[in-house]
């Protein structure tokens, strides 16, 4: 298989993977999403892998496993960093201030959040921006 059906594989598992998670069958999603980050990541594509790493937190974070989702979140915010994806950083720190409250660390879910709205007021991201308020604010 060339690598253009393997990618085509990737991002067919990944949707697969949303739509399992829109359905609510949690298990079966992560395992389309681990499944096309493999792939993703044999491939080389670190996009598609990171924003398949974001997937993956949103299921495990969902499903009672905060610490699974913070990993997740850690690997995908190493690569935003290194990029410069800015508003993506934003977002995955919003995302690991809800692993960290659903962990018990509220100081530290804070923190993060406040680091959030950091930066999203500096992208001029004011969705993230707003829900990071709103959760500063609970």
């Amino acid at each position: 298989m060339g690598s253009g059906d393997k990618l085509m594989q990737a991002s067919a598992l990944n949707n697969l993977g949303n739509v399992h998670y829109a359905m609510n069958l949690e298990e079966q999603a992560a395992e389309y999403y681990r499944r096309a980050l493999a792939i993703f990541q044999e491939l080389g594509e670190v996009h598609y892998a990171t924003m398949t790493l974001i997937n993956l937190s949103s299921i495990y974070r969902s499903s009672g496993q905060p610490q699974r989702a913070l990993d997740c979140c850690r690997r995908a915010l190493a690569v935003f960093s290194e990029y410069r994806d800015r508003q993506a950083e934003a977002a995955t720190w919003y995302d690991m201030g809800l692993s960290y409250r659903d962990l018990g660390q509220k100081e530290r879910a804070l923190d993060v959040w406040q680091k959030s709205i950091e930066i999203a007021r500096e992208v001029g991201d004011v969705v993230t921006e707003m829900v990071g308020l709103v959760h500063t604010a609970e």
